[in-house]
């Protein structure tokens, strides 16, 4: 009978000991799936405009997520759109190159930018595009794919543009380089910076990944000359790249 008393007590020790060893194996399990964070997130700034509450709201809840150094550029006010734009851009540009050293990259945006792939995709192109060296990023283009001139580089995910569209939705800027934008954009007032900034493009290594980060929020529009956008707005729509003719 001692026995089998000492052979219970036994089996109950046992599966004690195996139940406290498998705690903590699950807390591990649990750490292990933390939220999302992108690794060396280079600084964010995105420009809005103050009574843009809800813009504001929804760029810090959404994109906030895979951008942690996300900080807000006041919007600039002004009775010609795109001359608000253009100043709103060049601040934006100020508070990059306060943020960074040479080689460092930034990224700005606009509050009407949502994000266009997983969470997974936008930390890879992320990270490949501060390794490129390129000058500048487009994370977005608008879809005028029959005007655009770009062709392929050695990243199948990385395509060079040298005009022929472009889009101030969403980019990511090198050091060096936002000064140059600066002063280019600082000698075309009350332009379009779409327009004026691939003046840069042939002699800069521009670039865009595919696919295209960010797309445009349909709504409402107050940072550049257009009220309102729709689904019809090629600024909204993702890109074509099948009927694009490379160089």
């Amino acid at each position: 009978m001692t026995k089998w008393v000492i052979l219970i007590v036994c089996l109950l020790v046992v599966f004690v000991l195996c139940g406290t060893l498998h705690r903590p194996r699950a807390l591990r399990l649990e750490e292990a799936t933390e939220k999302f964070k992108l690794p060396n997130s280079p600084p964010a700034f995105y420009i809005n405009l103050s009574r843009d509450i809800e813009n504001r709201a929804r760029t810090e809840r959404t994109l906030g997520k895979v951008l942690p150094r996300l900080q807000r550029v006041p919007g600039i006010l002004h009775p010609v759109g795109r001359e608000g734009c253009r100043q709103a851009h060049v601040a934006a540009q100020r508070a990059g190159l306060q943020a960074t050293q040479p080689g460092q990259y930034y990224i700005v945006l606009e509050d009407d930018a949502k994000l266009n792939v997983d969470s997974a995709t936008f930390s890879r192109a992320i990270e490949e595009a501060q390794a490129s060296g390129a000058d500048l990023i487009l994370l977005n283009i608008q879809n005028y794919p029959r005007d655009v001139l770009m062709r392929k580089t050695n990243n199948p995910s990385f395509y060079r543009l040298f005009g022929g569209v472009g889009s101030g939705l969403s980019y990511m800027v090198r050091h060096e380089f936002g000064q140059r934008l600066i002063e280019h954009w600082n000698k075309h007032p009350f332009e379009h910076i779409d327009v004026t900034w691939q003046a840069l493009w042939p002699q800069n290594l521009v670039l865009v990944h595919n696919p295209l980060l960010f797309l445009h929020h349909v709504g409402p529009s107050t940072t550049g000359d257009t009220l309102w956008r729709t689904n019809n707005d090629p600024v909204t729509q993702n890109f074509e790249w099948n009927k694009v003719k490379l160089m």
